[in-house]
């Protein structure tokens, strides 16, 4: 019975990757990873897409800033389905039409029904080990960084930009339309939340569901917790223990191949 049941789970994960293969938008795979990446990354095809709509113009760029033996195969992937609550039909948008461009600096996934947008001089920057469930939207008309291990809920919008120019109804004094968003390490962005121009979370925080972010939070100390609209810290502190082993483990990749999450390794938080 026991090896019965192995083989099944064998076959099972051999039926998932065939699966998950025959997904990939390869026509915006190989565009992305042979013309926008150096030949020695690119052609071991780290970046993967799904039901992708890719435009890079000219002076805008994706980059992989990580060293060369760290580079594998479908380490990022991007559009996959990835979390069951979200149930769009597309994969992801990725319009890069800015004097900045798309960094990753390490392995992870974004899931289906996402989109990233750079226009005038938008940046943007991903840590490694990234986990994005889906229905994400990323804007950047300036900078946005965001650290290391980010575990991000569906329907999260991340925007460094009002879109439109305003001013002050009284003194007619114009109002800043973009400043930038930074996003600290191990932090835990729940369901639904919205982070605006200026936001800034430190390491280890949590930004609760549907919580609205528009200031700076840069001096909040580990493990806190933003909820509300607007956002403001509560007094609870929280800690994810999955978020703390990630973290300890430096050289390790979230994604490899053809598989969407490698399991954790059995490695205690500190």
């Amino acid at each position: 019975m026991i090896n019965c049941s192995q083989k099944m789970r064998k076959m099972r994960q051999i039926i998932k990757k065939i699966l998950l293969f025959l997904q990939i938008d390869w026509i915006d795979t190989i565009r992305l990873n042979i013309f926008s990446l150096p030949f020695k990354q690119g052609r071991k095809f780290p970046i993967l897409l799904f039901k992708a709509k890719l435009r890079i113009a000219r002076g805008s760029f994706v980059r992989l800033d990580i060293a060369p033996r760290q580079c594998s195969f479908g380490m990022i992937k991007l559009g996959c389905r990835y979390s069951k609550n979200v149930l769009a039909s597309r994969g992801i948008q990725i319009d890069l039409a800015s004097t900045g461009g798309l960094i990753f600096r390490g392995s992870g996934i974004i899931g289906h029904g996402s989109n990233i947008v750079c226009r005038k001089n938008g940046a943007v920057s991903i840590g490694r080990n990234f986990r994005i469930s889906g229905n994400f939207s990323l804007c950047s008309h300036t900078s946005i960084c965001i650290g290391e291990n980010l575990s991000c809920s569906w329907g999260v919008s991340i925007y460094d930009t009002d879109f439109h120019e305003t001013k002050d109804a009284v003194t007619g004094i114009p109002i800043e339309m973009t400043k930038q968003v930074s996003i600290g390490n191990n932090c835990w962005l729940c369901q639904k939340c919205t982070l605006l121009k200026g936001s800034s979370i430190s390491d280890w925080t949590t930004v609760g569901a549907l919580a609205l972010v528009n200031r700076s939070f840069s001096d909040l100390p580990s493990y806190s917790v933003l909820a509300g609209i607007p956002a403001k810290p509560v007094l609870k502190k929280i800690r994810r223990t999955d978020q703390a082993v990630i973290a300890n483990l430096h050289d390790w990749n979230l994604t490899s191949g053809l598989r969407l999450l490698n399991p954790l390794p059995a490695v205690e938080a500190d």
